[in-house]
């Protein structure tokens, strides 16, 4: 089998029914773990042993799928309202910092997610954290930051976020 027969077959073992999911899930990570090991053990020599590998397996694939059932915030059209939460974590992964608030009279999506992600950063700034990753599955907003030119329509959020990112006042 050549490598890329054998990826297929892993990663295509979620439909596999003989296999049960919450194995069969975990494969991604099997790889990624295995990955990350060899080059923390080849440039820090680092050993990990086997049960400490398929927990940390079992563990990154855990968090990911309970971060696919929720959502950094939740917005409810017929009332307006918009519920938001953000979690600092610092860089082995652990919490550090968390909140959560609600807004009213949000008339839109885009809105609901503007408002979001200008809450945590204004929360970021008012912790006095300066180096922040945001993870964030708005498109939209990430590209009216990075590339305005490429979304016009998005200029005010954008102009608004970059203000709030570098901390200019006007």
């Amino acid at each position: 089998m050549t490598l890329f027969e054998n990826f297929n077959y892993l990663l295509s073992l979620p439909i596999n029914l003989e296999v049960p999911g919450e194995i069969a899930r975990t494969f991604p990570w099997i790889l990624l773990i295995i990955w990350k090991n060899r080059n923390l053990f080849l440039f820090e020599g680092k050993e990990f042993s086997a049960a400490d590998t398929v927990a940390k397996v079992f563990e990154d694939s855990s968090h990911w799928f309970e971060a696919q059932n929720c959502r950094d915030e939740e917005w409810s059209k017929r009332n307006k309202m918009l519920g938001a939460a953000w979690v600092l974590r610092n860089s082995g992964g652990e919490t550090v910092l968390h909140s959560r608030r609600a807004f009213g009279n949000v008339g839109a999506f885009l809105d609901a997610k503007f408002y979001s992600l200008m809450w945590a950063t204004e929360s970021m700034r008012s912790h006095h954290v300066e180096k922040v990753i945001f993870e964030v599955e708005f498109a939209d907003l990430f590209g009216a930051v990075t590339k305005p030119k490429a979304w016009p329509a998005f200029r005010y959020q954008g102009t608004e976020l970059r203000k709030a990112l570098v901390g200019v006042q006007e």
